[in-house]
């Protein structure tokens, strides 16, 4: 029997730790393949509903950032019986909220795992891979179509989806320089320091080769709010006053001493005079005034998942309309609803509050519910596949990694959850306790590694530390 336990805990064991591993794959994989990374979401849940347990499961439903994104995907699930169009419509309408029933899978996973820093180091090492491949596809000649990409510095995806991962890669990477400055590592600091330069410079290379407005407007906003919000956090609320008044002078002089910039504004304003729709499109100028006028008609549930198309095709009289408003409150009034509506901004709210913390990986979680938020004013990124799922994977990681440290990584003991660790723990101490008290109800501490982990363990508390 105890060779049967022993036996079934070293399975868990293994599978909690490929579970880990996968996870870090496919934070590897996702800048770069589609398949590749639902191949490993994939396996990812098959090794991960070995060893999550229902009260592991339940303990995270009892949060509102786990609950919410469950609530969410169940009623795009809900809404597909009172969808009024065809059923392989509405199945694909509400394809892309079941990538929200992962977020409190990882976030059980990660209350009790150590490697979220090597999912963050994994995503980074990726991405700076195609920050190199972005580099040479821009300085290669024209003659060179092969090895080309098909966007100059974009080798795949696009140029939002890639802009977004290496703003979220460059304020990373600024974040720990600061700390090896602070610390006197100057040879760390400095070095991921011009990495992070070398991440924000393509960001500007590639949005000095847009045009419209919406395509360099939204990359923009998201540096400047989070190159404010690190120098709060990092430096504090003088420093942005600083800041902002340098920025006033930097402004002013390029107005007074460029002549381009004064030429490039004029032409803008002509453009918004001419036309007010140039600021957001011609598209989301049509479409967003249909989108409030459909949500009047059905304000509290919406028409239903997979149902946009229709609607805009209903109200347009044309063939040929897009699926989704380009916009994310507008797509969700539109399907789900105000109660739709309200899931989603509770969601990101509760989410972003489980970052207030001023380590790393706080701030990687609120970056990436930022740019979320920031970006659903003109997509709809939540139900995108990289943009949602690179939502879905840090905000999971780094949440659970957080929530263990905000709690201090106490645990009730002993814990219902039959976690390997904490299993091996509680039947080393049984023995403990036959062999040196006789089984008395003594207070008892004992240390043990198991796995990496340093448990302090007596019969009440457990503290992982």
């Amino acid at each position: 029997m105890v060779a049967t336990n022993d036996k079934l805990l070293g399975i868990r064991t293994w599978c909690s730790s490929t579970a880990d591993r996968v996870i870090i794959g496919v934070a590897a994989a996702l800048p770069w393949s589609t398949s590749l990374t639902i191949l490993l979401i994939i396996l990812w849940l098959v090794f991960t509903l070995a060893t999550i347990t229902v009260s592991d499961f339940r303990r995270e439903l009892l949060t509102l950032a786990g609950s919410l994104p469950v609530a969410l995907a169940c009623l795009a699930v809900l809404s597909t019986s009172w969808a009024d169009v065809g059923w392989s419509e509405r199945l694909g309408g509400a394809d892309g909220f079941y990538k929200l029933l992962a977020i409190p899978l990882l976030l059980a996973q990660f209350r009790r795992s150590q490697r979220s820093h090597r999912v963050l180091i994994g995503y980074l090492v990726s991405c700076t891979v195609l920050l190199v491949l972005s580099w040479i596809s821009i300085s290669l000649p024209p003659n060179l179509t092969v090895l080309r990409a098909r966007i100059p510095g974009v080798p795949v995806r696009d140029v939002l989806t890639q802009s977004l991962e290496f703003i979220f890669c460059a304020f990373v990477l600024l974040f720990i320089a600061i700390e090896f400055l602070r610390n006197a590592r100057l040879g760390e600091g400095f070095a991921l320091f011009a990495l992070a330069l070398l991440f924000l410079s393509d960001v500007l290379y590639l949005q000095s080769t847009q045009t419209w407005f919406l395509s360099w407007f939204p990359p923009t906003l998201i540096v400047l709010v989070l190159f404010f919000l690190l120098v709060h956090q990092r430096v504090g609320i003088k420093a942005v006053g600083c800041v902002l008044v340098v920025g006033v002078i930097v402004c002013a002089g390029l107005w007074n001493l460029s002549p381009d910039v004064q030429r490039a504004a004029r032409i803008v304003w002509e453009k918004v005079e001419n036309d007010p729709a140039y600021l957001v499109g011609a598209e989301r100028a049509k479409y967003w005034p249909i989108s409030l006028t459909l949500i009047r008609k059905e304000p509290l549930l919406g028409h239903g998942a997979g149902s946009v198309r229709d609607l805009f095709a209903r109200q347009t009289g044309q063939p040929y309309v897009p699926s989704d408003p380009f916009q994310q409150t507008l797509s969700l009034g539109i399907q789900l609803g105000l109660i739709g509506v309200a899931l989603l901004w509770a969601m990101w709210l509760s989410h972003g509050l489980i970052f207030r913390g001023a380590s790393l990986l706080h701030w990687a979680g609120l970056i990436v519910v930022i740019e979320c938020a920031i970006n659903s004013l003109w997509v709809s990124p939540l139900t995108g596949f990289a943009q949602g799922w690179t939502y879905v994977l840090f905000v999971g990681v780094m949440g659970g990694m957080t929530n263990r440290e905000r709690s201090g990584g106490w645990l009730e003991f002993p814990y219902k959850s039959e976690s390997p660790p904490l299993l091996a723990t509680r039947r080393k101490l049984r023995h403990w306790k036959r062999a040196h008290h006789g089984g008395k109800p003594e207070r008892i501490r004992a240390f043990c590694w198991i796995g990496g982990v340093k448990l302090l363990a007596d019969r009440r508390l457990v503290r992982i530390e």
